[in-house]
C-alpha cells in the first residue's frame, strides 16, 4: 500500500522553483520527473548524437547535466515495459536539466527516475512528438504506478 503525490510545478527553467519546495512538502520515497527531451532522427546527424529516435517510445533519462537516474529504478521500469510491450528507449542528454534534480537532492537523497517524451523542434512553436511516444508515456507510467 502507498500514498501516490501528482505534482505540477512551476518555473523549471529558472532554477527548479516549483519543484524544490514540493520535494520538500511530499517527502517521497521514489520520485519520477515527467518532462522533454530533444528527438532527433535527421540525416547526417551520427546516432551517437541524437538524444532520441521518434517512435521508439517515451525515453527513460540515465543521464543529464543535472540528475543521473537510480539504476535499480531504471531497470524496474524497463522490466514493466517489456512485461506490458510497452515501448521505451534510453537516453542521455550532456546538458539541460528537468524537475528530477531537485526531487533526487532533497532529504538525504531520493531514488529518481526521469519519463521524457522526445520532442522535435523542442522549445520553439512547431514542436512535434511521434505518437508511439505520446502513447507510451502515460501507458508506461501508469502500469509502472499499478506495481507500487
Amino acid at each position: 500500500d502507498c500514498e501516490i503525490h501528482a505534482v505540477w510545478t512551476v518555473q523549471e527553467e529558472v532554477g527548479l522553483r516549483g519543484a524544490i519546495p514540493a520535494a520538500f512538502a511530499v517527502e517521497p520515497d521514489i520520485g519520477l520527473s515527467c518532462d522533454t527531451t530533444l528527438c532527433c532522427k535527421t540525416p547526417g546527424v551520427p546516432d551517437e548524437q541524437r538524444i532520441t529516435v521518434p517512435g521508439d517510445g517515451v525515453c527513460l533519462k540515465i543521464m543529464d547535466s543535472s540528475t543521473i537516474a537510480d539504476l535499480g529504478l531504471l531497470e524496474d521500469l524497463e522490466a514493466v515495459a517489456a512485461s506490458k510491450e510497452i515501448p521505451c528507449q534510453r537516453g542521455v542528454l550532456p546538458r539541460g536539466g528537468q524537475d528530477g534534480a531537485a526531487i533526487q537532492r532533497s532529504r538525504g537523497g531520493v531514488r529518481t527516475a526521469v519519463f521524457a517524451c522526445p520532442v522535435k523542434y523542442i522549445h520553439t512553436i512547431t514542436e512535434m512528438s511521434h505518437k508511439t511516444d505520446l502513447e507510451s508515456y502515460p501507458a508506461l507510467l501508469a502500469a509502472y504506478l499499478e506495481t507500487l
